[in-house]
């Protein structure tokens, strides 16, 4: 599923993550997140989904981790 940028970010809010915590599990700098977040750069298609990735991959273990 493709995600805009908009709904990246309030996806990562609602999870209460830290771009930080993003860069780790995404690859990407931290840096390069703000900038996509701030919508000062072009993001890649390939970046937007890494980042949603990672995202969905902490939204999982939270999932899985609440449910012991």
């Amino acid at each position: 599923m493709k995600m805009t940028i908009r709904e990246i970010k309030l996806l990562r809010k609602n999870l209460n993550v830290r771009i930080l915590e993003v860069a780790a599990m995404s690859g990407l700098p931290a840096g390069l997140i703000e900038q996509i977040e701030a919508e000062q750069i072009v993001a890649l298609e390939s970046d937007l989904e890494r980042i949603h990735h990672a995202l969905k991959e902490i939204e999982h273990a939270r999932e899985i981790l609440s449910d012991e």
